[in-house]
C-alpha cells in the first residue's frame, strides 16, 4: 500500500512550478489550477501501473477540494484520507467507525473548531490572513501576500503557539498555518488503514513536516527534492 500526500507531492500551482504542464485539478480560479511535473507524473504512472499496488491519498484537502483532483476519479483508487486524517473514505463514503471515533475524540477537545475560530480571529490580522474554519475539522490560516510571507509567518506562529492549547498542534509550510486537534493526526488515519487491511508492504510519500509522522510508521519513505522535509534535513549537519 503507497500512503500519499498530494499538494507538492504529485502536482502543485504554476506559482510553484512553472515547468510543470499536465493538469492535475480542476477550479474555478485557473490560478489556483494544479499541474503534475513530467517527473510526478512518471511517478505516479509506475506505482498505479502495478496490479499489487494500492495507493491511498492522505491529504489536508476537504472533500470538495479533494473531488476536484482528477486523482479522485481514478477507478483504481478504494481509500483516501481527508482532512488531515479526519476521515477516511471508502468507495467515497465515509469509514463509520472511523468518522464515530474523531467525532468522539473532538467532543473531548478543550477548545471547539468554532470556538478556536474566534480565537484565532481575534489574535492576528485579518489584513494579512485569510482565516477558515475547515468544515469544524481544523482552523487554516493563509498569508494573503503568497510572495512575501516569510516574516509574517513566522510571527503569527510564535503568536499562535503561546495562545493555542496542548491538545492542538500548528503546522506552518510556505504560505500556510494549519492549527490541528492532536487527536487528528494523518498518522492516525494511516495506521487505521494498516491494521484493517494487513499489507505486506507500506511506502509513505510527502513533501511536508505534517507528513514525517504518517511516513515513519511506513517501511519506506520517498520524498520530494525541493520538498519541506528535504530541505530540513539538508540543514542538519551529518
Amino acid at each position: 500500500m503507497v500512503f500519499t500526500d498530494l499538494d507538492d507531492t504529485f502536482f502543485q500551482t504554476k506559482r510553484k512550478n512553472s515547468d510543470a504542464i499536465i493538469p492535475a485539478t480542476d477550479s474555478p480560479n485557473p490560478l489556483t489550477v494544479s499541474y503534475m511535473s513530467e517527473e510526478q507524473k512518471a511517478l505516479w504512472d509506475l506505482l498505479n501501473a502495478s496490479e499489487n499496488c494500492s495507493i491511498i491519498p492522505v491529504t489536508a484537502r476537504d472533500y470538495t477540494q479533494y473531488n476536484r483532483t482528477y486523482i479522485s476519479r481514478d477507478n483504481r483508487i478504494k481509500y483516501a484520507s481527508v482532512y488531515f486524517g479526519a476521515d477516511i473514505l471508502c468507495d467515497k463514503v465515509s469509514d463509520p467507525v472511523w468518522k464515530s471515533h474523531i467525532d468522539s475524540c473532538l467532543k473531548a477537545s478543550s477548545l471547539q473548531i468554532s470556538e478556536l475560530d474566534v480565537l484565532v480571529r481575534e489574535i492576528i490580522s485579518n489584513e494579512i490572513f485569510n482565516v477558515c474554519n475547515v468544515d469544524d475539522y481544523y482552523v487554516s490560516i493563509k498569508n494573503k501576500n503568497k510572495d512575501d510571507y516569510y516574516a509574517s509567518n513566522s510571527e503569527c506562529f510564535t503568536v499562535l503557539s503561546g495562545f493555542i492549547p496542548d491538545d492542538f498542534n500548528l503546522y506552518q509550510n510556505e504560505n500556510n498555518i494549519s492549527v490541528v486537534p492532536k487527536c487528528i493526526d494523518k498518522k492516525n488515519a494511516v495506521q487505521y488503514l494498516i491494521e484493517k487491511n494487513r499489507p505486506k508492504l507500506t511506502i509513505g510519500i510527502g513533501d511536508s513536516l505534517s507528513d514525517w509522522n504518517f511516513m515513519d510508521i511506513c517501511h519506506i519513505k520517498i520524498l520530494p527534492q525541493k520538498s519541506q522535509i528535504n530541505k530540513t534535513i539538508n540543514q542538519l549537519k551529518f
